[in-house]
């Protein structure tokens, strides 16, 4: 992103200029820097751009700045409305390809299941909960299932034919879990109510390396934290 349309100072230099008279320290996939930002090259290039190159511009700058975190919320900050087929709207390929979600195969959300009063459907008797750094004490599944203010599971996904990992809201605070069953059932299985049994499961504070390396995994976790900071400034 390069293109110089303003003499010799080109977009990159530009908005490496605008962070720093701005005092912006930059953190891919922020969006509040992703909307300032974008906002920012609006102001500056959109009477020199039609408007399919100006949409082009934006989704380069997501593109170079922000690769590692992009995800429709992400895409959304910048262009300020939701790409309803990415296939078809966007200008890169490259960019429609990272925000289509791929399908699947096993199913994770019986985690759900886990806050909504149906834990006994999907926990067994006999689980052991490995609290591996936390302070909530936690061993078995009453003390999980008394554990007050949680979410519901987020970015979950299987590690294995036998393993999912998710994250949760615990009195605020972001923890890692992993929870081994005695197997995962494919997509159309779950929709005939089979359901797995929890029989061991971890918590941390720390992110495990299987966990972090799935792809999606850190897109997903940055717009989760994002989303709980927009909702507790409200």
């Amino acid at each position: 992103m390069n293109l110089s349309l303003d003499g010799p100072s080109g977009v990159n230099e530009a908005i490496l200029n605008y962070r720093s008279k701005n005092g912006i320290v930059f953190k891919a996939g922020d969006y509040g820097i992703i909307s300032s930002e974008c906002r920012f090259l609006r102001n500056s290039y959109q009477g020199k751009l039609n408007t399919l190159d100006m949409r082009r511009l934006q989704e380069a700058y997501i593109l170079e700045n922000h690769r590692d975190m992009i995800t429709p919320k992400v895409l959304q900050q910048c262009l300020g409305y939701t790409v309803e087929n990415p296939q078809r709207d966007l200008t890169f390929k490259l960019l429609a390809d990272m925000i289509t979600p791929t399908t699947p195969t096993l199913d994770t959300f019986f985690l759900k299941l886990l806050t909504t009063g149906e834990h006994e459907k999907v926990l067994s008797p006999t689980i052991k909960i490995s609290d591996r750094n936390t302070n909530l004490r936690i061993a078995n599944a009453s003390d999980y299932i008394g554990l007050r203010d949680v979410s519901s599971a987020a970015c979950h996904t299987s590690l294995s034919q036998n393993q999912v990992g998710f994250i949760q809201s615990i009195g605020n605070q972001p923890y890692y879990l992993t929870a081994s069953v005695d197997r995962l059932y494919s997509k159309e299985e779950a929709g005939k109510g089979m359901l797995p049994a929890i029989n061991n499961m971890s918590i941390s504070t720390s992110l495990d390396e299987d966990y972090r390396s799935i792809p999606g995994v850190m897109r997903c976790i940055n717009d989760w934290n994002q989303s709980r900071k927009i909702a507790s400034d409200w």
